[in-house]
């Protein structure tokens, strides 16, 4: 027979156990919140750097390179001018440019220094910021991302939608393009779609 004391001791033991789970897990828990609390954090400034990278661009000495290498789709100089007006961007020299018909792998060898002497011309003139308008092959556009990379800020624009839009910025900064871009898409799928 079970004495009336050995059962009492057995509804202690049980209930310091289930004190002893509930103060474990309110401690387990508090890491959790941190490490939630941190990921909202950077996700909202993600998302506000995101959009001042969008809207701001810095005053200052700005300048334009336009690589085109489809002959049927040239990029016009009036084109790039009026929508760079129209963002707010004055540019003190005509835009640079590297155009070359239909572009093979050979190409690159003359390609590439044509614009490292553009790069090196930018640079003694003292501009603060370029904008790239591409239309090349894509190996090309990496080769030409490459090369710019970790130098002033540049900013890459796509046409679509029959006007020019903002893509990426090239260059390493407070946060990298890439990371930037993916939690951009992770915030939007969140939204059910919507920027």
């Amino acid at each position: 027979m079970v004495s009336t004391r050995s059962l009492l001791a057995l509804a202690d033991w049980r209930d310091n156990l289930g004190l002893s789970a509930d103060l474990l897990q309110i401690l387990l828990s508090i890491p959790a919140f941190v490490v939630l609390f941190y990921i909202i954090r950077r996700w909202i400034l993600y998302r506000w750097y995101l959009k001042k990278l969008e809207t701001k661009i810095a005053a200052g000495n700005h300048v334009a390179i336009i690589v085109s290498t489809n002959p049927r789709n040239q990029i016009a100089d009036e084109e790039v001018l009026a929508f760079l007006k129209g963002v707010g961007v004055e540019l003190d020299a005509p835009p640079h440019r590297i155009d070359h018909g239909e572009v093979k792998r050979s190409d690159l060898r003359r390609l590439i220094p044509r614009l490292h002497n553009i790069k090196l011309e930018i640079s003694r003139r003292g501009a603060e910021q370029v904008h790239l308008f591409l239309n090349c092959p894509l190996a090309l556009a990496v080769k030409i991302g490459a090369e710019l990379d970790n130098w002033i800020p540049v900013r890459v624009y796509q046409h679509s939608g029959g006007a020019y839009e903002f893509w990426a910025l090239v260059g390493k900064g407070l946060f990298s393009d890439y990371e930037a871009s993916a939690l951009k898409d992770i915030a939007e799928e969140a939204a059910g779609g919507q920027p």
